[in-house]
């Protein structure tokens, strides 16, 4: 054939091709099968082109389509990492930098990305390694400890889901020609990293500080700096935030829900559990308790920071147990003034006022109610203050909090 018309066996032998035992001069001892003494045995048929490879280093054999298409599998999957393999390779990059990692992303998103990254990026150039569970916490215990980079020579203060316009982002992301570079959903360039489920990744306090601080972060990236203003970014990141998040990662201590069940409404509005205390309420048939149970440690990026998310969940589970809420008014009263309060602090006031109508059908006579009403229509911004000012009163934040 064609590869005998190039490889004339005069020139090159046969063993350098098929291997086998060359010094031998019958058919049993060429190693057509295994010799004791004889390490390579003769290769089959279907093998033949693994051998090319020692000559040809390229990355393309065009007469040995198979090799060839091994050798990019291994290259689009990163399999350069390894010594043996990338010395036949050119040098390139296969990962983003870890500087920094832990104040971008949230300990419950690297627990899933680890755990399976086709998964959250169909695809991925990052294998499966079937880690245990236990395993992944370590790591993520030291990825998160990866948190250097703190200190952007512009930072950002303030969160998108409280002071960014989703709008003005929508318009920003238009105009700066993001698509470019970027792919949503498998359209668009192939630059840069996929948008799609960006916001379920990285942390709302970190987006904005990268797009203002872009070389900071990642001094070789090839992203141009915009000079956005601060709220420039604050408006891109609500927009991001907003369009590009499907589900809330969290990770499960799963010694509890095994006795009282998983939840099914707070992995999709937020990284609460509300429905726990419920949940432990009916397995354990009590109505009321004078002081808490249990103390929960959690990690405060497990927690959402989206006024809007904490809300649409608050309602969904007060909802789903709207009956067992009913026979206790003074507790759904309070509920709808909580959920009230998420939404107009979100910057939604008619919906935010509908929940404090509600709660005065049930506790008509309940100041608190009324004092929310009245605050509401001083505007979102005065609310705002005005709640923060009551949290830092009480401890829950620092004190200066309230200015920004």
């Amino acid at each position: 054939g064609d590869l005998l018309t190039s490889h004339k066996a005069r020139d090159f032998g046969c063993t350098s091709c098929h291997l086998g035992q060359g010094f031998a001069v019958t058919y049993e001892k060429a190693a057509h099968e295994k010799l004791e003494f004889w390490n390579e045995t003769m290769l089959p048929k279907e093998l033949m082109q693994a051998t090319c490879g020692t000559c040809h280093l390229s990355e393309e054999v065009p007469e040995a389509p198979i090799l060839t298409r091994g050798r990019l599998i291994i290259r689009d999957k990163g399999c350069t990492g390894c010594p043996e393999i990338g010395e036949f390779f050119e040098e390139e990059p296969r990962g983003p930098d870890l500087a920094g990692i832990g104040n971008k992303v949230s300990r419950g998103w690297l627990f899933h990305w680890l755990k399976d990254p086709q998964e959250y990026l169909k695809n991925s150039r990052m294998p499966t390694f079937k880690l245990e569970d236990e395993e992944i916490l370590n790591l993520i215990e030291y990825l998160m400890s990866l948190d250097g980079k703190d200190s952007p020579p512009h930072p950002v203060t303030g969160l998108p889901g409280e002071t960014g316009n989703e709008d003005r982002g929508r318009t920003l992301v238009g105009e700066s020609r993001c698509i470019s570079c970027h792919s949503i959903n498998g359209r668009g360039g192939k630059l840069a990293p996929e948008l799609a489920r960006v916001g379920d990744k990285v942390r709302e306090e970190w987006l904005p500080n990268f797009l203002r601080n872009v070389h900071y972060y990642q001094p070789a990236k090839i992203m141009l700096e915009y000079n956005f203003t601060d709220q420039n970014a604050l408006d891109i990141s609500a927009y991001l935030f907003e369009e590009f998040s499907e589900e809330e990662f969290e990770i499960c201590a799963t010694f509890e829900l095994d006795i009282v069940g998983d939840d099914d409404e707070y992995k999709r509005y937020g990284r609460e559990d509300w429905d726990f205390h419920i949940r432990l309420s009916k397995k354990y048939n009590f109505d009321f308790v004078v002081e808490p149970l249990m103390i929960c440690l959690i990690h405060k990026e497990q927690l959402s920071s989206s006024f809007l998310k904490r809300a649409q969940g608050h309602a969904k589970i007060v909802k789903k147990y709207f009956t067992d809420y009913q026979k206790y008014p003074k507790i759904l009263a309070h509920e709808f003034v909580h959920i009230s309060s998420l939404y107009i602090r979100s910057g939604d006031l008619k919906q935010g006022r509908n929940f404090l109508i509600l709660s005065i059908k049930e506790r008509p006579l309940y100041i608190k109610i009324y004092l929310h009403l009245l605050l509401s229509f001083f505007g979102v911004s005065i609310y705002r203050k005005i709640a923060n000012i009551k949290r830092c009163l009480k401890g829950e934040i620092p004190l200066p909090y309230f200015e920004k």
